[in-house]
Parts: structure tokens; sequence; C-alpha cells
């Protein structure tokens, strides 16, 4: 906290805040604050073998782990949830010829408690035939 009061966050959990006055009043007051994880960065994701999907996360500091999702509408309705400490993962193969919808937050645990940071930006691919040449693509830098 800066002598202005302005509260600049280190890194994501928890941290109690006290303020107590100078006069000799001995007056004081505290808070708790949550800091959140940033916003979660697929650095790249790619077909394995035209029917896996391989994803790649920009790591973050300070953070428990990862939640992957995956869906075939765009909406995430009906989703498939994979939770690692893993800034990778990939999945069984899928069907062929359909496209699927994936997004990756992260997290940390306070006390038992998950806080869970915004979701990536969502990216999709179209899987393709078993034998077809693997599809690459990577992220722009955010």
């Amino acid at each position: 906290v800066s002598a202005d009061g302005v509260v600049k966050a280190l890194k994501a959990g928890t941290t109690t805040i006290t303020a107590k006055t100078c006069d000799g009043s001995n007056v004081q007051s505290s808070c708790t604050i949550m800091i959140k994880p940033s916003k979660t960065q697929i650095k790249q994701y790619k077909l394995q073998g035209g029917r896996s999907v391989y994803m790649l996360l920009r790591t973050q500091s300070d953070v428990s782990g990862y939640e992957y999702q995956m869906s075939r509408s765009v909406n995430f309705k009906n989703k498939s949830v994979y939770t690692t400490s893993a800034t990778y993962a990939q999945t069984a193969v899928l069907k062929k010829k359909k496209q699927y919808f994936f997004r990756v937050r992260s997290y940390v645990t306070v006390n038992g408690k998950k806080y869970y940071g915004e979701w990536s930006d969502v990216v999709s691919l179209v899987t393709q035939p078993a034998g077809k040449t693997d599809i690459y693509s990577k992220w722009k830098d955010i």
C-alpha cells in the first residue's frame, strides 16, 4: 500500500491490510482482499494426428493450477472439464470432421477454496479424418 493508499497486487491470493492512526488514539481497521489470477493465455494449440488436440499455455506464476474446457458448442453448454497444474494438455482422440471449442482459466487455492481467473479467449479447431497432415496454429502475443 502506497502512502496515498493505493494498493498494488504482487501476486494472486489473499492478503489483509491494516490501517492504524498515528495520533495515539489507537484507532485501526483491517480488510482482507482477494487477488484473482490474471487472464490465461493460450500460447499455441494444434491437432496431432488430425484428431487429438494439444494445448500449451503461457506460464503464470503463483497459480495453483488450470481448468481446461472442451465443448462442441461455442457457449460450452455440454463440456468436458480437465483440471491440472500443467501448462499443457492433450485430448483423447476426438470424432472426425467435427468442430471443437476450447478455453482455459487459472486458479489459486486459498484455505481449501479455489478462486478462478478470467477465461482465455476461445479457440476452435475442426478435426480431420485420420492420416491427414497436422494443422498448426500459433496465437499472437497479446
